[in-house]
């Protein structure tokens, strides 16, 4: 499984490859120094997007998905989801500033953070797996740019606003969304419960 982001010309910390060397040790095969380096011995690489939300140079053996999911039906609403499992803030300030913003509110917000039980407060309703149905109903998704949260929103053309940080991956997603019209962006250092409710 591959991305746009991960053919970039970018360096990046070798040990990001140290997992895939600890296996290839295991079966005594030659390490992989560079990313490139592991495509080139890949029978196939596989995306999921469309071209402008992951656009490729043409590459042999790439197979194009447009969405991870199976007959997915939209469904329209005015609920709002928050998936923020990815972030440089702690999870309870994350928790502080979704009850400041949205307690009260005249719709439900769906709310996952890492380490927050499921249990439900009024119009908010915490929960601690997300699955695809985790955007019924939703009128708009806030999201730390996991690409399986993003895949799904756009699938089902939910707006979505990303709180990214500079990551190679985050920053992707949030400037995918930017340039295809399909939502906003955000970085998760200027996050505040008055930036959270207004994007």
């Amino acid at each position: 499984f591959i991305t746009a982001a991960s053919f970039k010309n970018r360096r990046f910390d070798a040990k990001c490859l140290s997992g895939v060397n600890r296996l290839l040790t295991e079966v005594k095969v030659e390490q992989i120094l560079r990313l490139t380096d592991l495509y080139h011995h890949c029978s196939t690489l596989f995306t999921f997007g469309t071209a402008a939300s992951q656009p490729f140079t043409d590459h042999p053996g790439l197979r194009r998905y447009g969405s991870m999911f199976h007959e997915l039906t939209p469904t329209t609403g005015k609920d709002l989801c928050i998936f923020l499992a990815e972030t440089s803030i702690h999870p309870h300030r994350l928790l502080t500033m979704t009850r400041k913003a949205f307690a009260g509110a005249g719709y439900n917000v769906k709310i996952y953070l890492p380490n927050i039980k499921a249990h439900t407060e009024g119009n908010l309703i915490f929960v601690d797996h997300v699955d695809e149905h985790f955007m019924d109903g939703a009128r708009a998704c806030v999201s730390d740019g996991n690409l399986w949260i993003y895949n799904l929103a756009s699938t089902l053309a939910i707006p979505q606003c990303i709180i990214a940080n500079n990551g190679w991956q985050r920053s992707r997603t949030a400037t995918a969304v930017q340039r295809m019209g399909i939502g906003t962006a955000r970085l998760d250092l200027d996050l505040s419960m008055e930036l959270l409710y207004e994007s």
